[in-house]
């Protein structure tokens, strides 16, 4: 039974294959920002970050360009990240502009 209580500890553990260490390498030298993406998406936590993930390799780590990709034969092309520039809430909490006050 001890020989279970040690593959426990490594299962919670980080476990990256090469070509996975080398490209979370390649990203934290050049977009150190967006390396959690990557490390969720090689954990298998989150769908999003795969896709996200794999835009970023894709575009080179430029978000615009992932907004603008125009390949859409990509399976990822409709849920590719980044597709809306995020605007400001509206002003007054959410009211709405055009109702007159009497």
């Amino acid at each position: 039974m001890s020989e279970f209580k040690g593959l426990e500890r490594s299962c919670n553990k980080d476990v990256f294959t090469l070509k996975q260490k080398n490209m979370l390498e390649q990203v934290s030298n050049d977009y150190p920002s967006l390396l959690n993406h990557f490390r969720r998406a090689y954990r298998g936590v989150s769908r999003k970050s795969a896709i996200q993930a794999k835009c970023i390799e894709c575009c080179w780590g430029d978000k615009k360009a992932i907004r603008e990709c125009t390949s859409e034969g990509c399976p990822l092309w409709k849920n590719r990240p980044y597709q809306r520039v995020r605007t400001q809430p509206p002003p007054h909490g959410g009211e709405q502009l055009g109702k007159l006050h009497i």
